[in-house]
């Protein structure tokens, strides 16, 4: 890959895209960017109000949308909401603009992060008790794990750090 190449961060809420991204953009000079808030950006409403709007399907087709944005971007790093590579084939689209990086954390750890949040931005655990989130986090895990797979590279820690990002595409 070119080392320009565009870098998409993809897993499950709570991963840490946000937190790792940030600070690969840091230190590689590159500009983050989260589809989540470019989306509620462009559409001057919050997830929720998407969602309350058109449902989960127009929020995918937003984000199938937004990610032509990204054709002939160089040097981003683009942190993904959690459902976008599940939609149409957004996760070969990714494979092709740049290098995809799948944050393999696994569901104990992603409720430990989640369970003091109000989850607000994360409609998929809106409405549920807890024990029901945690079943929507392992349920959510599996079935998305097929799409984030075709990642090119698969971080797999409950503490994913810089440091493993970097290795990882020293490989490449």
């Amino acid at each position: 890959m070119d080392s320009t190449s565009s870098i998409f961060l993809v897993g499950m809420p709570g991963c840490g895209k946000t937190t790792l991204g940030k600070q690969y953009a840091h230190y590689s000079g590159r500009t983050y960017v989260d589809t989540d808030k470019m989306i509620t950006e462009q559409q001057g409403m919050t997830i929720e109000e998407i969602y309350a709007k058109g449902g989960e399907i127009h929020f995918r087709e937003l984000e199938y949308a937004l990610l032509d944005h990204f054709a002939h971007k160089k040097n981003m790093v683009i942190g993904t909401g959690g459902g976008l590579p599940t939609y149409k084939d957004n996760m070969d689209k990714m494979n092709r603009m740049g290098i995809t990086v799948f944050m393999d954390v696994s569901p104990e750890e992603l409720w430990n992060r989640l369970q003091h949040t109000d989850f607000s931005g994360r409609p998929i655990y809106q409405n549920k008790t807890p024990e029901q989130i945690r079943e929507t986090i392992k349920a959510e895990s599996e079935r998305r794990r097929v799409y984030y797979s075709k990642a090119h590279i698969t971080l797999k820690s409950d503490d994913i750090q810089l440091v493993d990002l970097l290795e990882a595409l020293a490989r490449l």
